[in-house]
């Protein structure tokens, strides 16, 4: 049904909120079970381990129903603000703020992996190129916070 000609507009309009709601959603799932395991494991192990597996299953999930910019763009958004709002004695620090944006990068390049291996999977019909993307993006994202806290 058309009111007033703008029907496709509210329907893109309604796609895009609900695209919008399920990345927040998410991320507060992704914060809160982080929190959960930084609370109650070496932080090695949920730094390392648990909070990159956490946070590169969240963005297959968002590729495979097919929003990753939105929910990359919901995503490091809120994980930038609540890095830099934390009550952190290193937040001041020049280091501190470009570990972030550094932070910001690594996570739309690890999507950017995913999503390319998603295609190939998708164009080649082989879903063992699905796998090894998300875990290269998941090693990368490993690695990359192992170097922002450990290195």
């Amino acid at each position: 049904m058309k009111i007033l000609g703008f029907s496709d507009t509210f329907k893109d309009l309604s796609v895009t909120l609900l695209k919008v709601t399920f990345s927040v959603l998410l991320c507060y799932i992704i914060i809160n079970v982080n929190t959960y395991f930084i609370m109650y494991l070496p932080l090695f192990a949920a730094i390392c381990v648990i909070g990159p597996l956490i946070e590169e299953y969240a963005k297959r999930l968002s590729i495979i129903n097919k929003f990753p910019l939105i929910f990359i763009a919901v995503f490091t958004s809120v994980e930038f603000i609540l890095y830099v709002t934390s009550d952190n004695d290193l937040m001041y620090s020049p280091y501190f703020i470009y570990a972030r944006y550094m932070g910001v990068l690594m996570h739309f390049f690890t999507m950017y992996i995913q999503i390319s291996f998603r295609k190939i999977s998708v164009k080649y019909n082989r879903p063992v190129y699905d796998i090894i993307g998300f875990a290269s993006a998941y090693a990368y994202h490993g690695i990359s916070n192992y170097m922002a806290v450990f290195g």
